[in-house]
């Protein structure tokens, strides 16, 4: 449980689309303005909380591979379209994971597909190898329901919850109002890191320095309904 703030400090990176240029109310933007807003809620005065959004627009292709790839924050979301080969910007291209090295201490991919590997051992690789300090990928194997809502309950919850209860927890909740099919939580990393609180703040190893590090923390399918919550 999160203890006394001593000289911690929690802050945020996040670019979310709700209008992609030839397709609107996708909802991601404000997903990630919700975890942000939650986030400086719990965490601002006493772990000097800071966030940074890029929403819409501002989400172009090198602007999402530049956040990915920064300066590592203790947090990054990405909330939008996504597949097998990465996440996609505003204007339908695809940032391909081999482009991508991320030091953000947790890594959010609320979009579909960022975990999914097809029982590949190569796909999993391609995963594993977007970690550069990374503790924990969170993120779906399957297609999702975005629900703008389930930022506010995961900020929520990231008060006094692991980093991967927090956001299993949110996905209970939400994800079940996909239409058509089951959706797969999933979350990988730096093994050790499975219990973690936001308030850690040690990097982990790269992916390629300590391959035996990592694994598949945990695999959650979550049965739809296709019912509004």
């Amino acid at each position: 449980m999160i203890g006394s703030a001593s000289a911690v400090t929690v802050n945020g990176s996040f670019c979310g689309i709700n209008d992609y240029l030839d397709e609107p109310d996708r909802a991601g933007a404000t997903y990630v303005s919700k975890l942000n807003t939650e986030l400086a809620v719990v965490f601002g005065s006493s772990y000097n909380y800071s966030g940074t959004l890029l929403k819409d627009s501002q989400v172009t292709a090198s602007a999402l591979k530049s956040r990915l790839n920064a300066s590592p924050k203790t947090i990054f979301a990405f909330s939008g379209h996504g597949y097998v080969n990465g996440p996609m910007s505003y204007d339908s291209t695809i940032v391909p994971k081999e482009a991508i090295r991320t030091q953000h201490r947790y890594v959010v991919m609320y979009s579909c597909n960022w975990m999914t590997n097809n029982g590949l051992s190569s796909e999993v690789t391609r995963i594993y190898n977007t970690f550069n300090g990374t503790r924990l990928q969170l993120g779906y194997a399957s297609t999702m329901y975005l629900d703008s809502r389930e930022g506010y309950m995961f900020g929520q919850n990231l008060q006094n919850q692991t980093v991967v209860n927090a956001f299993l927890r949110a996905t209970r909740v939400y994800q079940p109002q996909q239409k058509k099919n089951d959706v797969i939580a999933r979350v990988m990393g730096y093994t050790n890191a499975k219990n973690d609180y936001i308030t850690t703040t040690s990097a982990a190893p790269s992916y390629s320095s300590s391959k035996n590090s990592f694994s598949i923390i945990v695999t959650e399918t979550i049965p739809h309904t296709g019912r509004s919550v």
